[in-house]
């Protein structure tokens, strides 16, 4: 056959050859130099052989290089979610066949991300028989050894002794010699040269095989908590003890602030329970824990569905009440129905209630969180009444909450620096509850902190394919808003996206408005009319039946400063005097600091100065400056716009001299473009002019077009040049050149390094400004750009 074409010898998997056929083809490799045969054959390192291929050129390859492993995943299985592909590859380890292969073995919804990982994933059947034939030689005694390190998961030569028996010194020398495993005498530590081992000696065994080793290993485990679980891994029928020990865990796991750690304790607690009451309190403390505390809206529902269908809800379980008001109002339920089916339960429990008691201040604690978002003052009432029962006294932060949920601006000097003080030192758990009320007393930088280390943990628990111990959503919700007000924007739009990919990834879909009114505050301030008019017409639509009034009045807040931008001041009036009347500052408003500029300055220009005199005065007599250096700098702000002509150049300056001021930074631009247009009238140019430039440097860097042209106009008016700007940001000309060569919203965010969503919005940003509705049209529209 080699007379006629080259011919190439290709022999796979060559150290399972016998001895005769390697001998042979260790003699013809040697012989084909100059020849038109070749020889190409596999060698699995570190094994034995009877082929022999010294002095025969070698290739070694070693493991696939991650970033080559995520494409490669990527390309097979598009369907696969970020933190599911990195599991995958963290598994495989470079392997390039089980990089094919654990993907298939996934189920679809956890290759979406909408089911959890197990924690040994499982390998598929090729995987197997691959890795199983490493294990067939072992004897029972060497396979029983590495079972019960699989499951142990931690090491421990110690524990392992005591399980085994004895010390297993052959079966461990065994286990090394077939490459599976290290053995440090010295450090006491066994280690798994593969994961994939450690998968196929797990998936090899038998159901009673791996209740027997775990049934070995609880007494030699010392800490409770590893303990109780290897206790009910070797359960096979209910048990009591068992259950009760995994529900003590659930509790001082969520102590630590693990929620996800608890639910899954208290799931198996309940799948152990005899009694069918007992085994629906404990789904019901899952489901609450799950809900209220971990943000995990499919698992709780599905909790409170499962109850349903089995002894239902328990009668008076607030654990029960708590999760099905929670999941009712997750699910698109009147917020007002589900805030009164939870105090209703709360009531049931007398005229006393236990302080004490866990379940009971998580209830109370959801309450809150619903009426934070429905902003009703008879349900503040009924909330009041209800913490006025709790003995021997209210938690203080659950009290510090509610005062300024229901009345933040007369909340008292005490109460402010008390919250101030939590914002600054919040673990995790506390700082999720914190974050309605950072946001509207002005915290939010304070507690920005322990809002990143949500998101931090959140995601490198996704990247391990674990559940976070708490929601990031929320959290993100705080940042992305914290970075609005700081002027931060492209983290606020940035943040705001990866919480709206969360959200619809865990089934939170009530946080959507927030995330999505947070960077329409973004838009509304660089004058994207049209998107913040069909997002807020979609938010107020969708929370109006549910009495989501949070949700309402920060789509006012977000239409009046759009209507500011495009200098329509009498849709600014109508917008921000929907909320809050003109001349009165309203108990229950979720952010009255943010109407005070928009209302004070929109009457002003609509020749309603009796209502913006009135407003100013409102304001400054309940004391808003007090509230913060925002608070502050507006108040003396809106007296300025309503004063005589020396009195506002003074409160001009006394509002932008405020300490701290600054940290707003849109806001404070508005003051001093206000100050300079101000001393322009008052024919003190040189003044004007310095805040004028310093005004339109902070618009230019956030780039508020209509502010930009706002300031440019007024410094010309003051003899200068304003500064030329751009139609495009930066960030909108890299997307819109990459979507003009062809590539999809994916592609250019893996280019980027932004989510598909992000892309989108930066293109409906630039096609207006292009002056192009498809994408075709991209490319003459970005010449003609760059022409200009």
């Amino acid at each position: 056959a080699a007379q006629r074409a080259p011919v190439l010898l290709v022999v796979d998997d060559a150290q399972w050859l016998d001895r005769r056929t390697g001998d042979a083809l260790s003699t013809i490799g040697r012989r084909l130099e100059g020849s038109p045969i070749g020889l190409l054959a596999a060698v699995r390192t570190g094994t034995e052989s009877f082929f022999d291929y010294s002095g025969l050129p070698e290739l070694e390859l070693g493991p696939l290089p991650a970033d080559a492993a995520l494409a490669l995943v990527d390309a097979v299985f598009p369907d696969v979610v970020p933190h599911v592909r990195r599991r995958v590859v963290e598994v495989a380890a470079g392997n390039a066949l089980a990089l094919l292969e654990l993907p298939r073995a996934l189920t679809q919804e956890q290759r979406e991300g909408a089911a959890p990982l197990p924690a040994t994933l499982p390998l598929g059947p090729r995987l197997e028989r691959l890795f199983a034939a490493r294990t067939a030689r072992l004897s029972a005694a060497t396979r029983h050894v590495l079972l019960l390190a699989a499951l142990e998961r931690h090491g421990d030569l110690d524990v392992l002794a005591g399980a085994a028996g004895g010390g297993r010194v052959a079966e461990w020398q065994a286990a090394e010699h077939a490459g599976l495993v290290f053995v440090d005498h010295d450090l006491r530590r066994v280690t798994f040269r593969h994961p994939l081992v450690r998968s196929t000696i797990v998936e090899s065994s038998g159901s009673g095989e791996r209740q027997t080793c775990h049934r070995a290993l609880a007494p030699h485990v010392a800490e409770p908590e590893r303990r109780a679980w290897h206790l009910a891994a070797a359960a096979d029928r209910p048990d009591e003890s068992v259950a009760s020990s995994l529900e003590r865990v659930a509790h001082d796991v969520l102590d630590r602030g693990d929620a996800a750690g608890a639910i899954a304790a208290l799931l198996r607690a309940a799948e152990l329970t005899p009694d069918r009451q007992q085994r629906a309190e404990r789904l019901a403390q899952a489901a609450m824990i799950g809900v209220a505390l971990h943000g995990g809206l499919r698992t709780a529902a599905e909790l409170v569905a499962e109850m349903n269908r089995g002894e239902g809800l328990p009668i008076g379980s607030l654990p029960a009440a708590t999760a099905a008001a929670l999941v009712l109002s997750h699910k698109d339920g009147d917020l007002r129905t589900c805030a009164a089916l939870l105090a209703r339960t709360l009531q049931e429990r007398g005229e006393v209630l236990d302080a004490d008691d866990p379940e009971v201040v998580a209830a109370m604690y959801a309450l809150l969180s619903l009426h934070w978002m429905s902003q009703d003052p008879a349900a503040w009432q009924t909330f009041t009444t209800l913490l006025g029962r709790l003995r021997p006294a209210a938690p203080s932060q659950l009290r510090l909450l509610a005062a300024t949920g229901v009345d933040v601006v007369r909340t008292s000097p005490e109460d402010l620096h008390a919250l101030e003080e939590a914002a600054r030192d919040a673990d995790p758990q506390l700082a999720v509850h914190l974050i309605g009320a950072a946001l509207v007393i002005d915290r939010g930088e304070a507690i920005c902190p322990a809002w990143w280390s949500i998101v931090r943990d959140a995601r490198a628990k996704e990247d391990a394919g674990q559940e976070p111990a708490l929601p990031a959503v929320p959290a993100l919700i705080g940042l992305a808003w914290a970075a609005f007000w700081a002027g931060r924007w492209e983290e606020c739009e940035e943040t705001a996206q990866e919480g709206l990919d969360a959200a619809e990834r865990l089934g939170y879909g009530i946080a959507n408005w927030a995330l999505d009114t947070a960077q329409c505050g973004v838009a509304a301030a660089r004058g994207e009319h049209d998107r913040v008019r069909q997002v807020t017409d979609e938010v107020i639509a969708w929370a109006t039946p549910r009495h989501i009034g949070g949700a309402i009045e920060t789509c006012r807040s977000v239409r009046a400063l759009s209507a500011a931008s495009h200098g329509d001041y009498e849709a600014a009036y109508r917008e921000t005097t929907s909320v809050n009347p003109a001349g009165v500052v309203l108990p229950g408003v979720r952010r009255p600091t943010s109407f005070i500029l928009d209302l004070v300055e929109a009457a002003v220009r609509t020749g309603r100065l009796d209502e913006a005199r009135a407003h100013a005065a409102a304001v400054r007599d309940a004391g808003m400056a007090r509230l913060s250096p925002r608070g502050d700098m507006l108040v003396h702000t809106a007296l300025a716009l309503t004063s005589e002509d020396d009195a506002a150049s003074s409160l001009f300056s006394r509002a932008l001299e405020v300490p701290g001021a600054s940290l707003w930074a849109f806001e404070h631009a508005r003051v001093r473009l206000l100050a300079g247009e101000h001393l322009r009238r008052q024919r003190a140019v040189v003044a004007a002019r310095d805040h004028l430039v310093l005004a339109q440097e902070t618009f230019t860097r956030l780039r508020a077009q209509p502010w930009m042209d706002r300031a440019a106009i007024e410094i010309r008016a003051c003899g200068g040049r304003g500064q030329a700007s751009s139609p495009l940001t930066p960030q909108e000309q890299e997307v819109a050149r990459l979507a003009a060569t062809g590539l999809s919203n994916r592609q250019i965010g893996d280019r980027l390094g932004l989510a598909a969503r992000t892309v989108g919005a930066h293109l409906y940003r630039a096609f207006p400004k292009l002056g192009v509705t498809s994408r075709a049209a991209l490319g003459d529209a970005l010449e003609l750009h760059d022409h200009r």
